[in-house]
């Protein structure tokens, strides 16, 4: 059973001109990839880390670029998804990208900017490193030197829990082998469920065993007490009736 493999690029690290990014920003990458990925793990994918480099993303299904946004401008706020024109999954790209953005924006109170778009993350470099059919998208998290952004962000555990639910949910109603992981899943749970029956059923009859086993002894104990309690009985008469006759 294969499963979906992603990567998730953190395009400031490593990167060959030294750019860090907006200030403190690769430190919360790295964060929220450290708890974003086991989540995806235990979901079932396999994850995959980038650097500046983009080596891994060149062969797994799915790419994701998260990063954060700043601004000279200090009321400059929000984030926003962006994929390729020139892609050969476009079309899956926005899919992917729009429900990651439907699950996050709203959730995290941080405003969707669409009007942030520009050539820099239209034409992002990553997309030209990723794999021909590898269903990828950018997004800005939120805008790290806006103070209200900024102090949302620092969630990275939301972060992750958001973009871990966007993620789940495209691959469960448009990726089919994630859909085969998630049969063949439930298939093993109801296994376990069946086995589980099957032994709750046998320690029951093993039960009903013991107390029929129990019943019987008593049926036979009860017998031979009415036993004795004739012999005495019969005893008890033939006394009376010596004794009338003395």
């Amino acid at each position: 059973m294969k499963k979906p493999t992603l990567t998730i690029g953190i395009g400031h690290d490593n990167a060959p001109n030294g750019q860090t990014g907006t200030a403190g920003e690769l430190d919360l990458l790295k964060k929220v990839y450290f708890a974003l990925a086991p989540l995806l793990i235990k979901s079932g994918v396999e994850v995959y880390y980038d650097d500046a480099n983009v080596k891994n993303g060149a062969f797994t299904d799915y790419c994701i670029f998260p990063h954060f946004d700043g601004s000279v401008n200090s009321k400059y706020d929000g984030g926003f998804v962006d994929c390729s024109p020139n892609s050969y999954t476009k079309d899956k790209d926005w899919k992917f990208a729009t429900m990651i953005a439907d699950y996050y924006f709203s959730s995290m109170g941080i405003r969707f900017a669409p009007e942030h778009r520009s050539i820099n993350s239209t034409d992002y470099y990553a997309f030209n490193y990723t794999g021909k059919n590898t269903i990828q998208t950018l997004i800005e998290l939120g805008t790290l030197t806006n103070p209200s952004d900024k102090a949302k962000c620092q969630d990275y555990g939301k972060i992750a829990n958001l973009l871990h639910q966007g993620i789940i949910s495209y691959l469960s109603q448009y990726d089919e082998n994630y859909k085969a992981y998630l049969a063949g899943q439930a298939t093993i749970s109801n296994q376990a469920q069946i086995d589980e029956l099957r032994q709750q059923l046998q320690e029951q009859t093993e039960l009903v065993k013991n107390l029929q086993t129990k019943n019987k002894q008593l049926a036979e104990d009860l017998s031979k007490c009415q036993q004795i309690g004739q012999a005495l009985s019969e005893r008890l008469n033939k006394i009376k009736i010596f004794v009338s006759t003395i």
